[in-house]
């Protein structure tokens, strides 16, 4: 008996790949899309988080913290508690925002470090 292959069934079928293909792209762009836009809101918190304690990268960076700026970075971007910290950030709760941050030990160490260099350099 001889083999036939329909020629719908394989059209049906190439449709259905290109159909699933499609579907799993879309969701795979979506979720990336979201994925990046969490984590730049997430370093825009770190960034009022700094603000809040009267520091910059910049001072990250003069107190030898530099690296550990970016680690600090990518721990906000992995963080769970993105609504808290916002509410924290907006309401200046820092007494909040330091008993559940970890990051909030370098905030301090990066502003003790620039408080020491300003005294240094007042006359």
């Amino acid at each position: 008996m001889e083999d036939v292959i329909d020629a719908t069934d394989t059209g049906s079928a190439v449709t259905a790949l290109a159909v699933a293909v499609a579907v799993a792209l879309t969701f795979g762009v979506a979720w990336m899309a979201g994925h990046y836009l969490r984590i730049r809101r997430q370093r825009l918190l770190i960034g009022s988080a700094m603000v809040m304690y009267g520091i910059t990268p910049a001072d990250a960076e003069a107190a030898g913290l530099g690296r550990a700026f970016e680690r600090a970075a990518d721990r906000c971007a992995q963080c769970g508690q993105t609504d808290k910290c916002r509410s924290w950030l907006t309401w200046g709760r820092r007494g909040q925002l330091e008993a559940a941050c970890p990051k909030a030990a370098f905030f301090k160490s990066v502003r003790r470090s620039r408080k020491v260099q300003e005294a240094e350099v007042a006359p």
